[in-house]
């Protein structure tokens, strides 16, 4: 997709660290919602392939 300045990023996520189930069906707060992201992040960052050099 192009977009007029700059670059248009994609972050794939599981159904954990969708808003709607965490709220509505897990009934998790604001905190723990917010600590379920950053887990996912950790998890994603750890597991990317680093680049060569």
């Amino acid at each position: 997709m192009r977009v007029r300045t700059g670059s248009m990023r994609s972050l794939p996520y599981s159904i954990e660290i969708n808003d709607f189930n965490a709220f509505l069906f897990q009934g998790q707060t604001g905190e723990q919602f917010a600590q379920t992201i950053r887990a996912q992040f950790d998890g994603c960052t750890t597991a990317a392939p680093r680049p060569a050099g």
